[in-house]
């Protein structure tokens, strides 16, 4: 009997719905074309943010905040690319399955510490994604104008 107990009650605790948290990330991009970006669970295989089917558009150099529900203490890697060509890419890349330095953090109720900035180094013919953390909100770069 107590065996059986033993075995329901594991049963029980094994059911329960993971804790689900609110993770936010905040981007932006300064490519000069529209730039697509993804979230992929490292812990949940096949699970994409926003759906395994879509991806966010960056079509500004504004900062973005992306938030998604996920289970604490999940591994969630970004990736992105620019629309349409998928080169360069940034992160993860399309997929999700670059090899990548600080493109992961862990699901927990809060958000990303900084904003990452994707751009661009030309290296002679070269075009290398770079990416930048920053804690503040960056300026803005100046608009072009027309001078007579």
């Amino acid at each position: 009997m107590l065996r059986l107990l033993i075995g329901l009650f594991a049963l029980c605790v094994a059911s329960l719905p993971a804790r689900s948290d609110v993770f936010t990330f905040k981007v932006r991009s300064l490519h000069p074309n529209a730039v697509q970006i993804k979230f992929y669970s490292q812990t949940r295989k096949g699970h994409q943010w926003p759906t395994t089917k879509l991806a966010w558009d960056l079509l500004d150099d504004e900062v973005h905040a992306m938030s998604m529900t996920c289970n604490r203490g999940e591994r969630i890697c970004w990736g992105a690319w620019v629309k349409g060509s998928g080169r360069p890419e940034w992160g993860a890349g399309t997929g999700g399955t670059d090899a990548c330095n600080a493109c992961c953090y862990i699901c927990s109720n809060a958000e990303a510490s900084g904003i990452v900035t994707l751009n661009v180094r030309i290296d002679g013919d070269r075009v290398i994604p770079t990416q930048t953390v920053s804690t503040a909100k960056p300026a803005r770069p100046p608009k072009r104008v027309i001078i007579d």
